[in-house]
């Protein structure tokens, strides 16, 4: 299991999500249309069953990276790397409303929100055999759809099995066959919430996770060759920024009422910018 693991996955996933959520999704919530944007929906998104622009596939990538990442014991530097942006994007969602500013919450926030229950998994996953852990997640979430999902709570019981099939293929003490009979599981998950939980089933949600699935399990190969490159390796590690700053910053700036041709790319710009703050604050105090 290795923080580092899994680069690709994460590089490809924040990509379509900043590209749904900073655009798809903004031009729907505000009856806008874009040449471009109505291409991709008419030849990829609607042929290959995927909805919401690839938005929830590029979740799941990052929730999929995310478990894969998870080390035994308490990784107290991962949890930094997870609060940090999570603490900066709950102000900016609290304080750019008060000044105007126009923000997305759901469903980015859950991202967020399952890293960090799943954090402390790490502790148990030293302790226990391979297999317990995430068998008892998945069960938790089987009890969950059995006393009901509450109003609004839809796409985390979506969401936290491929955070827990990331946490399978990323402890290399189970087999393969383990492997693929969680996998089934995840996906008799998947399909039992499109049938009991109202307003799921439009979504074809089981069909988007066995394509995040494979599109994990291929990039995983790639690791040691795609990965490596700087673009693809700064997208990785800027994954949570990106994440956090699209439903705040991004949102806020394409609220300034630009046309949308003019706005998108500024608040791409503004987004990628101060992403890469953090990183600049640190090269400025190792030269000082």
């Amino acid at each position: 299991m290795r923080e580092g693991s899994a680069v690709l996955a994460r590089a490809f996933g924040i990509c379509l999500v900043v590209y749904s959520y900073l655009g798809g999704l903004w031009l729907d919530r505000h009856g806008q249309r874009f040449g471009l944007v109505d291409v991709v929906r008419e030849w990829l998104d609607r042929p290959l069953g995927i909805g919401e622009d690839f938005g929830v596939l590029g979740l799941m990538l990052l929730l999929l990276a995310s478990g894969h990442a998870v080390r035994p014991g308490l990784d107290v530097p991962r949890l930094v790397r997870i609060a940090v942006p999570a603490g900066v994007g709950a102000v900016l969602a609290v304080v750019l409303p008060l000044f105007g500013g126009e923000v997305l919450v759901e469903p980015l926030v859950w991202v967020v929100a399952i890293e960090l229950v799943l954090w402390p998994v790490g502790a148990l996953v030293a302790r226990t055999p391979a297999w317990l852990v995430p068998l008892v997640l998945l069960l938790l979430v089987g009890v969950f759809l059995l006393v009901g999902v509450p109003p609004g709570f839809a796409m985390p019981v979506v969401l936290f099995p491929l955070a827990v099939l990331g946490l399978v293929f990323g402890d290399d003490r189970l087999p393969g066959w383990a492997s693929v009979l969680f996998g089934l599981s995840v996906w008799g998950l998947l399909a039992w919430t499109e049938a009991v939980v109202p307003g799921v089933a439009q979504w074809w949600y089981p069909l988007t996770a066995l394509v995040a699935v494979l599109v994990f399990l291929v990039t995983l190969r790639a690791d040691d060759t795609v990965g490596t490159r700087p673009a693809v390796h700064w997208l990785a590690r800027r994954s949570r920024w990106l994440l956090v700053l699209t439903g705040t910053l991004g949102w806020t700036v394409l609220g300034f009422g630009l046309p949308f041709p003019v706005g998108f790319p500024l608040a791409l710009a503004v987004v990628l910018l101060v992403a890469e703050l953090p990183r600049l604050r640190r090269t400025s105090e190792v030269s000082a």
